[in-house]
């Protein structure tokens, strides 16, 4: 079965510890979505768990994404962190849309996506999508990751330090074009650039198995001071 979130959502409890689970797929049937309505908070929760076959969509005010999972190969999730009232930014742990996409929207005037599960991946998907946000990760603790392609999209913040196991792809939205990106760390067995990287200070892109390459017509830049 579906579910779908209209207008005045869920507003639930923003103590620390209380914590949301949404499901579709209830009977494993390998059917079921979570669908957002309309522009408003769905759901506004300290800590939300949401699973369901084939696509998530959702308009959040939370503290820590705890777990969003698909259970069919091929589908998408929608994360809008909207912050209306937490303004605290997202800690990211485990999101799995398998052979689909993950898309990650945060306001970039509020505090950054980090990573709230240690060295355990925080995204397995084939694409991952990242919109604004005031950054992506830190040095010490980078989003980890088992994605193929990745790209950002409006005026992305602060810095973005991603950590992939496996080859990763750098489409033609790139890194950072269009925001005001600090400094840039991405890490991947190889590293495959078919759009820019752009960063104020630094560039570091790290290909521990392979090559850093490009692909396609171009032109491609690595835009940084260092």
């Amino acid at each position: 079965d579906n579910l779908t979130f209209g207008a005045g959502g869920l507003i639930l409890s923003t103590a620390a510890n209380a914590t949301a689970t949404l499901t579709a797929d209830t009977d494993n049937s390998g059917v079921g979505a979570i669908f957002d309505a309309d522009a408003s908070v769905d759901i506004r929760i300290a800590r939300l768990r949401t699973f369901a076959a084939t696509g998530i969509n959702l308009d959040t005010d939370v503290t820590t994404l705890v777990e969003a999972r698909l259970s069919q190969p091929a589908g998408t999730i929608d994360i809008n962190e909207l912050d209306t009232v937490s303004a605290n930014g997202l800690a990211l742990g485990t999101v799995v849309a398998l052979e689909g996409t993950f898309n990650l929207t945060a306001p970039i005037a509020l505090a950054p996506i980090t990573d709230a599960n240690g060295n355990s991946d925080n995204v397995e998907a084939n694409l991952m999508t990242i919109n604004g946000t005031s950054g992506f990760g830190t040095a010490g603790n980078p989003i980890e990751t088992q994605i193929r392609d990745v790209f950002t999209t409006g005026a992305i913040s602060g810095s973005f330090y991603l950590d992939n196991t496996g080859a990763l792809d750098i489409l033609a939205g790139g890194i950072g074009v269009g925001g005001t990106l600090v400094d840039v760390s991405i890490h991947g067995e190889s590293v495959t650039l078919a759009g820019s990287v752009v960063a104020s200070n630094n560039v570091d892109l790290t290909a521990f198995g392979g090559a850093i390459s490009r692909t396609g017509a171009g032109p491609f830049d690595i835009t940084a001071s260092s």
